[in-house]
């Protein structure tokens, strides 16, 4: 038996997955697996309530404590969490 040539950055035409549909399996999967093992996220007890749709946004840069705790409550529902 012969394994089909790969032929690097091509589309996978015989498995019925694009690329973007791939990356997107595994940003979530690392999202999953941050939500599991990470020992503050552990504390917060998160659980999803949606698949994320689009990118989330980037967290601004904060100095006050509560901002900073509400941006990530923020990011979090729209990562399609909730705490």
């Amino acid at each position: 038996m012969k394994a089909p040539d790969d032929e690097g950055d091509e589309e996978h035409p015989g498995s019925g997955w694009s690329e973007e549909d791939l990356k997107f399996t595994y940003h979530c999967k690392e999202l999953r697996d941050f939500v599991d093992q990470d020992p503050v996220m552990r504390i917060l007890k998160l659980k999803r309530f949606s698949d994320p749709k689009d990118p989330v946004t980037a967290p601004a840069t904060l100095a006050n404590r509560f901002d900073a705790a509400m941006e990530l409550i923020r990011l979090l529902k729209e990562a399609g969490m909730i705490p």
